[in-house]
């Protein structure tokens, strides 16, 4: 069997009940994390516009949009992917941003279908673990240790997430789901990521077009399903998926080794700050220097950054826009020992442009670690990430991290309250969160959905 066919049947085949407990649990965290992060979405720019360009459509599949209202299902999918990713606040994996894709879309189409909370936990568990499987196939390939990001560098494999989940939820056959899974391939994006890393100002594409990948996966099952045919060995072969992808390199064994037995979906970071991943440890060590010795924000004099990976778009000292706000070091070195909250407050001009934040982050410099600096080398799936910080406030304070944070449950439920504080009521906020974590077990995928449509947005400040 090739491996796009074992792949396809084992997504369709997913059953949440028959997966292991730690598995669901950890695809239940993704969810609450996810939606959270999809109602503070609203707030932002790239958000408001996602919404508005889906309410202008209409079709025979419908799902309810984040705030109210319903719109044709790819374009439902398309704005709440677009909110799930808006703040960078979503979880990252299992390899690169999937989350972000296989929860829009399998909340989309189970509420198109109305279907069970099984069926939607069921979508979700089949769209992380496909599109990790192929994510880790293609990026793993000549990057482990303390390697450079390749030249070409993305998450195009987050579309096998998405035609994954909308097929296991709208319970294709094997063939169509075959069919699906090749279609999927050449509706894959291109591979932006270096090019935004690269770049002074980040797009509200961001480092992948996300929303359009979700839209893209959806519509590869539909077409499927109506017997549009796609290419059945797509994952396979020297010019396959990875190589139009323009990945190093390709391990097939890895997309099919031990499936259903073994699950990716474990190897998913969630993030403390809407911030680019790996600007996490820097943060976390700048707050733990200010905690250990009792250093206030408005008396640090200055702060030195080393990490491992300092890309020109985390460079920005003077933020202009919600992207420079997500992107640069500085400031979110500023932003983070303020301690502002809510957090998705970061991304917002009345806050970046406060006077003690802009001075805060003009004081912050970021370089690369020396080769001298460097602890062990370790491989960034599993959160190897070191920095070195120094806080200077009378005196130096020197710390370190190497590896990215585990984040708890009750970390996870702090955030969602915290993301969607002011925008849904406190009882729909908790019947929302305990909706999520009890996913399997209720009725209708609709009864998340629905509350998630009673969002509403404030009025853009500054």
């Amino acid at each position: 069997m090739s491996a796009t066919r074992a792949l396809a049947e084992f997504a369709l085949g997913v059953d949440a009940e028959a997966t292991p407990e730690a598995v669901r649990h950890e695809a239940l965290r993704i969810l609450v994390d996810c939606v959270g992060c999809a109602v503070a979405g609203v707030v932002t720019p790239a958000g408001r516009i996602a919404l508005e360009m889906a309410r202008d459509e209409r079709g025979p599949l419908t799902a309810r949009l984040v705030g109210g209202g319903r719109a044709s299902l790819m374009p439902a999918a398309f704005a709440t992917t677009v909110l799930c990713n808006a703040l960078d606040y979503e979880p990252v994996g299992p390899e690169g941003h999937v989350c972000a894709v296989a929860v829009p879309v399998a909340l989309a189409v189970a509420d198109a279908v109305d279907a069970p909370g099984s069926e939607l936990l069921a979508g979700l568990l089949a769209g992380l673990e496909a599109g990790g499987r192929v994510g880790g196939a293609l990026r793993r390939v000549g990057q482990s240790g303390a390697k450079v990001t390749p030249a070409v560098r993305g998450t195009a494999h987050a579309v096998f997430a998405a035609v994954a989940a909308a097929g296991r939820i709208l319970r294709l056959t094997p063939a169509q789901m075959h069919e699906a899974f090749g279609i999927a391939g050449y509706s894959a994006t291109l591979p932006t990521l270096k090019k935004v890393m690269s770049s002074e100002h980040a797009p509200m594409t961001k480092y992948d077009h996300l929303g359009l990948i979700a839209q893209n996966g959806i519509q590869a099952a539909l077409l499927a399903r109506k017997g549009f045919t796609g290419d059945r060995s797509v994952l396979e072969g020297e010019y396959g998926f990875w190589r139009f992808a323009g990945a190093l390199g390709y391990d097939e064994d890895f997309v099919t080794r031990d499936l259903g037995a073994t699950w990716t979906i474990g190897q998913t970071w969630f993030k403390r700050y809407p911030v680019i991943l790996y600007t996490t440890p820097v943060l976390d060590t700048v707050r733990r220097l200010m905690a250990e010795s009792g250093l206030v924000a408005d008396a640090i004099e200055r702060v030195e950054v080393a990490t491992t990976r300092p890309n020109a778009v985390q460079a920005v000292s003077e933020v202009r826009d919600e992207m420079d706000a997500w992107t640069s070091t500085p400031y979110n070195v500023a932003v983070a020992a303020h301690d502002v909250r809510p957090r998705r407050a970061w991304q917002q001009p009345a806050t970046y442009r406060r006077p003690d934040l802009v001075r805060l982050t003009r004081a912050v410099t970021v370089r690369a670690l020396r080769a001298d600096e460097l602890p062990p080398a370790g491989n960034y799936w599993e959160g190897w990430c070191p920095v070195r910080v120094t806080v200077h406030s009378g005196q130096a304070h020197e710390g370190a991290q190497d590896r990215l944070p585990r984040i708890e449950d009750d970390e996870i439920d702090k955030k969602f309250r915290d993301n969607v504080v002011g925008l849904l009521s406190d009882d729909a906020a908790e019947r929302l969160r305990t909706a999520c974590w009890r996913a399997a077990g209720i009725g209708s995928a609709r009864e998340i959905t629905e509350l998630i449509g009673t969002a509403t947005a404030p009025a853009r400040a500054g």
